[in-house]
């Protein structure tokens, strides 16, 4: 699959495959099961970076976010 992408941190090469990242320990546990049945082959780089990775707790956040 072909598709485009902003790279603001001119970390990407050209013909590089982006790949999904996977979690199997996530806390809290409601979290794991939630992101499992979301998306069962993985999150974004994006998504892990500001969801599953940053400092915020992802249950005091705005489910439109």
């Amino acid at each position: 699959m072909e598709a485009y992408t902003v790279d603001r941190k001119r970390g990407l090469v050209q013909d590089q495959v982006i790949e999904l990242v996977c979690h199997a320990n996530l806390d809290p546990p409601e979290l794991q099961t939630h992101v499992d049945e979301l998306f069962p082959d993985g999150v974004s780089f994006h998504g892990d970076f500001y969801f599953l990775n940053s400092e915020q707790d992802a249950r005091l956040s705005s489910p439109n976010i």
